[in-house]
């Protein structure tokens, strides 16, 4: 906005003349205050801009997996059997910078607990 621009003029302005005077003193840490640092897309190399940058990820609380097998018995029951499959706190990053000076991926994966179950039983 108008005003911002008008502010940050008015603190350069006063910055620049407080390092003038720091300067003639002889404050040599005055001289980096008296420069105005402006960044633009050249003032970084082209992997470290946002366009270079990817960022995935999936959190899972808990995931249940059951696999049931129904077998016929000679007798009048029926034979059953199923693997529980039950992982808990999971979680995949895939962080990457693609840009012509570097290309980097890193791709972590995590499981808090897992544990593969296995039933039989007889209905």
């Amino acid at each position: 906005t108008p005003v911002d621009e008008e502010q940050e003029h008015v603190e350069r302005e006063t910055n620049t003349d407080i390092a003038k005077l720091d300067l003639e003193k002889g404050d040599e840490a005055a001289s980096n205050v008296a420069s105005t640092w402006v960044f633009d897309e050249k003032s970084f190399p082209t992997f470290m801009q946002p366009d270079a940058v990817y960022l995935s990820s999936l959190d899972v609380s808990t995931i249940v997996i059951r696999v049931e097998a129904m077998q016929p018995r000679t007798d009048a029951d029926l034979k059953f059997r199923y693997w529980q499959f039950l992982g808990q706190s999971i979680h995949f990053e895939q962080s990457q910078i693609d840009c012509d000076e570097q290309f980097l991926q890193n791709i972590t994966f995590h499981v808090g607990s897992m544990e593969c179950k296995d039933f039989v039983g007889v209905c």
